[in-house]
């Protein structure tokens, strides 16, 4: 796949789970698929593509209005394609604001999403983790 190809399908990927589009973004990703991202814990956490589905549902539904997601730079270089976004605005049900800032590093394979490595601050979501666990 060109590089310019890799990049569509991850901003294509990106933007169907920005509109709420779950089930199309997860299709677009291979079956052992696996998203890391920093937390407490050493080495931070990986989950399988259903444990991400299922906390990507459960993060949506804690917003009353969802944060708005600005695209930055995006770079690309074999099969790895590096997005940088930014979330300001979002307002949970609880009455918290959400923003964060984001550095995804996304491998694909036979033009399918493989692995998605979020770097965020976790710190910034830590009001919105307790909120979402109370919810659930």
């Amino acid at each position: 796949m060109s590089l310019e190809h890799n990049k569509a399908v991850v901003v294509d990927f990106f933007d169907k789970i920005d509109r709420g589009d779950i089930d199309d973004a997860f299709a677009m990703m291979t079956d052992d698929a696996t998203w890391w991202f920093p937390s407490d814990a050493p080495g931070g956490i990986t989950m399988a593509k259903a444990q991400m589905y299922a906390a990507v549902q459960a993060f949506s539904k804690v917003f009353k209005t969802s944060p708005k997601l600005e695209r930055g730079r995006i770079t690309a270089e074999g099969d790895r394609v590096c997005l940088e976004q930014v979330s300001r605005g979002g307002e949970t049900h609880g009455g918290a604001t959400y923003a964060n800032d984001y550095h995804l590093l996304i491998t694909l394979r036979d033009g399918k999403v493989c692995e998605v490595r979020e770097y965020m601050n976790p710190m910034l979501g830590a009001a919105l983790m307790a909120e979402m666990q109370a919810a659930n």
